[in-house]
């Protein structure tokens, strides 16, 4: 396996006004960093981390506040038959003073070719409406469905002259 290591950087920021009401006008500024990498030291085995940091600005009735929040979480995959596998994750929530942790298993299976649906249970965890993306960071039960795209899918990877004709 040569493709062991992948990884994606993401910067967001974001406005958002509500001036419904004049009186009750809120304005709320974030700026978003985060990292996200995958290492597969094996076809079988999958870890997955991540840390995010998010600086928020928020101005309501004329009050105004700011926070900064980080978040840092990672999954552990094991393929344990060609269709089925399982996995764990954790993370951690800190900010303004506070520490909240969430952890939580799942079982997912191969649908079809780099499609998995998979079932788990978070024993106790969090909620951030930013931070969240794609991660099930609450307590309970979550169902997600993954799909793997690389080059292949839109057929980037073909040979020069494969398929051509003689």
């Amino acid at each position: 396996m040569t493709n062991v290591w992948n990884a994606l950087g993401r910067i967001e920021h974001r406005l958002e006004r509500d001036t419904t009401q004049a009186a009750t006008s809120q304005d709320r500024e974030l700026s978003i960093f985060s990292v996200h990498a995958n290492y597969q030291p094996s076809r079988a085995w999958v870890a997955t981390g991540r840390y995010a940091a998010k600086l928020v600005h928020e101005d309501s009735l004329g009050i105004a506040s700011r926070a900064f929040t980080h978040l840092a979480s990672g999954r552990l995959t094991v393929d344990v038959h060609k269709d089925w596998d399982v996995g764990v994750q954790a993370s951690v929530l800190s900010g303004s003073g506070s520490r909240q942790y969430g952890l939580g298993a799942e079982v997912g299976y191969l649908l079809r070719q780099n499609l998995w649906a998979s079932l788990g249970y978070n024993f106790f965890g969090f909620r951030d409406k930013d931070l969240a993306d794609a991660d099930y960071l609450q307590r309970g039960v979550f169902v997600r469905l993954r799909f793997k795209f690389d080059e292949s899918l839109f057929a980037f990877a073909k040979p020069a002259g494969a398929g051509d004709a003689p």
